[in-house]
């Protein structure tokens, strides 16, 4: 879980959860490797340095596809 909630963790497990892993959801990707990267820290969060050297991280290490979700707190 990131500092700012576990919107990730519930994107990553619906991609890739196991079939009949005796839990109840089976992931809509058969064979995923999954590079969880978390850029924000309890004190800061939404540093545009910190996205662009986390996706330049990810597709230098072989991302293809990469899911960079955002929110914004009111």
């Amino acid at each position: 879980m990131s500092p700012d909630g576990s919107h990730g963790t519930q994107v990553a497990g619906i991609l890739g959860a196991l079939p009949n892993n005796l839990i109840g959801i089976a992931g809509i990707v058969k064979e995923i490797s999954l590079m969880p990267i978390i850029i924000c820290s309890f004190e800061d969060c939404y540093n545009s340095a910190y996205m662009d050297q986390a996706v330049r991280y990810a597709v230098d290490n072989g991302a293809n596809i990469i899911n960079l979700s955002l929110s914004s707190k009111n």
